[in-house]
């Protein structure tokens, strides 16, 4: 099945594919394919066999991923370079002074764009699948496309002459793009005699046609009869300008010399170098037609020939438009009308989408490169670029890109930091520190909670700790903890770790009355979690068996208030009688563990001894 596009039509291909056992392959301009499956591959079917349930439908479709090969990644890299150096020079100058740079950034995206064409042609001949190198080929000449369009823009929009004579421009423009005479000219010099070649007097006429003069004199210098008189006075008319015969701009002979032309925007410039040189970039408009008459024969006109005819009459919209629909993907459209923008001739106006034309294709083309598993990143420097609708865009594509590995998690983190979006930041630090807690790994969970600032995260993450430590006796990621610093005040439950594990750094290092005084803090400061507040009491313990008193009276009678306080929550919270009944002692006694119950005991004993000899020390001290 296919389709060919008529006007705005989508212009469709179907053919079968063997990979699809019972379904099509459909493709559609270029990086646009879908794959449907109408039922299984037959190995699978008989597998299958027997089996009730019906076969399973798969439907592939992609979208705008011509620039996602090898080949045109790179041509996206190298353009997005050109795109940012621009956007940097647009805010240091403008009018005159911008004009250099908008020249200079055209021509540097046409290099890019030839260097890529190039690649793809290599590409093309080195490959022997044949679908492959159609589809190579094919992109090939779009390219080709783009590269005369681009470059009659630059001359019309970008590069304005002064005065709009544009017949200098024009000539290097057909030089560029109309290569047959060269290609020619190389045959015919190594003929031997060159003048018997069937092209020799063809390939001066391109010559003459194309204003290169010198190069129709250089072969015909290398006639046998080059001494005669008829072929002197020849060389000298073509020396000197203005020139005659062809020379003289007949329409009778350019229509003669049609073919040799090949297209009628040939024409028109041939025509211009001979019958108007100095002609205005506003006027050739009016000797287009002209022109196409005289390749009527051919048939109705192109999508290239349209796109010519729009710029030459100064309809950049239009120029814009037909790109789009026609030359595949966005990346050229996106750059030129950027240029065009730049230059002030396209107008800022609001489009029926909200945003001006410009913002549009840029919103456009960067979701295209989201897509994509590394240029995504690319993607992200146009949206900064579009002001209006860049930012949201943004937010919403960087929330659905996956976060594979940690070093990507920390690049998008580092984008969403950048440019302050703190909800999507405060979004990937939680689902890293989600996944990285999943796993176990509480180091890393602890990281990614005090990069996303989050409270409720934050004393999620701590209460692990602490339950690896009641568990284990020992925290670890003691490195992390120890550099917690003031992120430790981003809640109360954390604000506790750090303080705690000061405490443990504080004994261990042997200043055991400032540890002591720490310890005592936490537990009356309200800042121990209740289910931890036995266990910190414990750990005083050591300190009340020392042979000297570390512990005041004062703070003795602290700690025994602490210690029962803990023995009447333990057994209010386990075991509360129903409704109406009181709570026995074998109730009580039945809310605490035999661990509990014997490090309560201890501690009991170890408080009294303890607050026996700071009594003693203190009434000694007074006496």
């Amino acid at each position: 099945m296919a389709t060919e596009r008529e006007g705005d039509q989508l212009s469709v291909t179907v053919i079968p594919d063997p990979a699809c056992a019972q379904g099509l392959k459909a493709t559609w301009g270029l990086g646009k394919q879908m794959f449907v499956f109408a039922g299984m591959h037959h190995k699978v079917q008989e597998e299958m066999r027997g089996n009730l349930e019906s076969p399973t439908y798969i439907h592939q479709v992609k979208w705008d991923t011509e620039m996602h090969e090898p080949i045109t990644r790179k041509l996206v890299n190298e353009s997005r370079n050109i795109f940012m150096l621009l956007q940097h020079k647009v805010t240091e100058c403008s009018g005159a002074a911008l004009k250099p740079h908008l020249v200079k950034a055209s021509r540097q995206y046409r290099a890019v764009l030839k260097a890529c064409s190039i690649n793809l042609h290599t590409a093309a001949g080195s490959t022997f699948n044949e679908e492959e190198r159609e589809r190579l080929e094919r992109q090939v000449q779009i390219y080709e496309m783009i590269e005369l369009i681009w470059s009659l823009c630059e001359m019309l929009f970008i590069e304005v002459s002064p005065g709009g004579v544009i017949l200098t421009q024009l000539l290097e423009w057909l030089r560029w793009n109309f290569c047959e005479a060269e290609t020619q000219a190389l045959e015919v010099m190594q003929y031997d005699p060159p003048e018997n070649h069937k092209e020799y007097w063809d390939t001066i006429y391109r010559f003459v046609l194309q204003g290169r003069v010198d190069n129709a004199r250089k072969l015909l210098s290398l006639h046998s009869q080059i001494g005669e008189d008829s072929f002197q006075s020849l060389d000298e008319l073509l020396k000197k300008l203005p020139l005659q015969a062809i020379l003289c701009g007949d329409e009778d002979i350019f229509s003669e010399l049609k073919d040799l032309c090949e297209t009628w925007y040939h024409m028109l410039v041939s025509k211009m170098l001979y019958q108007n040189p100095t002609v205005k970039a506003s006027d050739l408009q009016y000797y287009v037609h002209g022109c196409i008459n005289e390749y009527a024969a051919r048939g109705r006109l192109g999508e290239l020939d349209n796109i010519l005819i729009a710029a030459l009459e100064f309809d950049i919209h239009q120029v814009i438009k037909d790109c789009s629909s026609v030359l595949g993907s966005w990346w050229f459209v996106v750059h030129l009308t950027d240029l065009f923008h730049h230059s002030g001739g396209l107008e800022a106006q609001k489009q029926g989408y909200g945003s001006n034309l410009r913002e549009f294709l840029l919103l456009e083309y960067a979701s295209g490169l989201m897509s994509h598993n590394s240029l995504w990143q690319i993607g992200i420097d146009y949206f900064d670029h579009c002001p209006e609708f860049g930012r949201s865009y943004l937010e919403l594509y960087l929330e659905h890109i996956p976060l594979d590995t940690e070093k990507k998690a920390w690049k998008i983190l580092r984008i969403c930091e950048a440019r302050e979006m703190n909800h999507q930041v405060r979004s990937i630090c939680r689902s890293m520190g989600m996944k990285a807690l999943h796993n176990g790994r509480l180091g890393s969970a602890l990281s990614w909670c005090l990069r996303s600032k989050d409270v409720a995260f934050a004393t999620m993450i701590t209460e692990k700790f602490l339950t690896e430590y009641t568990d284990k006796g020992d925290f670890s990621n003691l490195d992390l903890i120890d550099k917690l610093g003031p992120s430790m005040l981003l809640s109360k439950r954390l604000t506790f770790l750090g303080k705690y594990r000061e405490f443990h750094k504080l004994y261990e290092d042997g200043d055991i009355y400032a540890a002591a005084e720490l310890l005592l803090s936490l537990l009356t400061a309200r800042l121990t979690p209740r289910q931890f507040l036995l266990t910190l009491l414990t750990d005083a313990l050591p300190m009340l068996e020392y042979e000297e008193v570390i512990f005041t009276s004062h703070q003795t009678y602290e700690l025994m208030y602490c210690l029962e306080s803990i023995t009447l929550s333990k057994t209010q919270d386990d075991h509360k009688p129903p409704k109406g009944e009181s709570q026995s002692g074998a109730q009580v006694k039945k809310g605490l563990s035999e661990t509990e119950k014997e490090k309560i005991e201890l501690m009991r004993l170890a408080l009294a001894r303890n607050l026996a000899r700071a009594i003693l020390k203190e009434g000694t001290l007074k006496a």
